[in-house]
């Protein structure tokens, strides 16, 4: 089999990176190296998954925004008081309640 050229090229050491600086960087970045305070939170939180995942199992929002109903503009209110509710004209299919853990949410409260 062939290999590729990075492969076989001569490999030199970089003295001019902090190698324990860059470590610090990586482990901070990463999704997986999540540190987490809370004591409920951490009995049930899983490494191997994003927090994004995490947090949404749980029944945690990770974004407020999503969460919250929009703010239904003027023009909006008056379609649907012309129309009724049933017949909007922008209206998108609601998106099913997922099956998330309450437990957790019960455990913060």
């Amino acid at each position: 089999m062939t290999k590729l050229m990075k492969q076989r090229r001569k490999k030199s050491y970089n003295y001019q990176t902090n190698r324990r600086r860059v470590k610090k960087r990586m482990e901070k970045k990463t999704k997986f190296g999540v540190k987490i305070d809370c004591d409920v939170l951490k009995e049930s939180w899983d490494n191997r998954k994003s927090v994004k995942e995490n947090l949404k199992t749980l029944g945690v929002a990770s974004d407020a925004n999503d969460v919250v109903t929009k703010i239904k503009s003027v023009k909006n209110q008056f379609i649907e008081t012309r129309l009724g509710p049933d017949e909007n004209i922008d209206s998108k299919p609601e998106p099913k309640p997922e099956d998330n853990s309450t437990e957790v949410v019960q455990k913060l409260e």
